[in-house]
């Protein structure tokens, strides 16, 4: 008898052939409590999870872009002084001239000549959620990857935008190893951005260069996962 097994975590759905031409009533049998078994065991290995990050409404958002009244040049000095010994809760920056990050693709791009990536890199589960809460009232710990895009205005006025391409909460270990290495693995779900860290990222920014004037940040309610 041939057995043909197609998995895929992220959807939860496993497909299981048998070669038509050789089915047996025991072979049928078989094929439905090997797709049982299948299911719960994927279910408590991979502690796969998803929900619909586009259904969760958020009640309030924070500005992801400022204007600022200073040169470009000296815009990255205050990123490089203020990110690039991990201290934004031990991510990494990551400019141009770096080869490691995970997502080199977006300094191909001549309109981010000037652009950072913030992202974990070494560091790790460092940050945790203000809105992304378990049932049992506990903080999840938030990652996500930030592009920095900066814009020059003109000589004297730089626009930073802060773009969230990756974003999920830390749902912990698997509960039995995987493979292909056979270790327990950490199991995220991914989930809508906040603008709360963003505007964090832009705060700091503001701050180093003495502005005082920038709206408060604001926290939307807590979302329950």
């Amino acid at each position: 008898m041939f057995i043909c097994i197609e998995i895929c975590c992220n959807t939860q759905n496993i497909v299981l052939h048998l070669n038509q031409d050789q089915q047996t009533p025991f072979d049928k049998k078989m094929k439905k409590m090997t797709n049982i078994i299948l299911i719960l065991f994927l279910s408590i290995c991979t502690g796969c999870h998803s929900i619909n990050k586009d259904s969760i409404a958020l009640s309030v958002q924070n500005p992801t872009s400022f204007t600022f009244r200073t040169n470009i040049d000296s815009i990255k000095s205050i990123i490089y002084n203020n990110f690039g010994n991990e201290q934004y809760f031990g991510y990494t920056l990551f400019d141009k001239h770096d080869f490691l990050s995970k997502d080199e693709n977006i300094f191909k791009l001549d309109s981010n000549y000037n652009d950072f990536v913030l992202e974990e890199f070494i560091n790790y589960h460092k940050y945790f959620s203000k809105i992304y809460f378990r049932k049992s009232g506990k903080a999840y710990s938030y990652c996500a990857s930030y592009h920095i895009h900066l814009k020059k205005v003109d000589d004297f006025t730089t626009t930073i935008t802060i773009l969230t391409f990756k974003s999920e909460i830390l749902k912990g270990l698997s509960k039995l190893p995987v493979l292909p290495h056979f270790s327990r693995k950490w199991v995220y779900i991914d989930v809508k951005p906040t603008t709360v860290e963003e505007y964090e990222i832009l705060q700091i920014i503001g701050k180093a260069l003495g502005i005082k004037d920038m709206p408060p940040i604001k926290i939307p309610e807590k979302v329950i996962i």
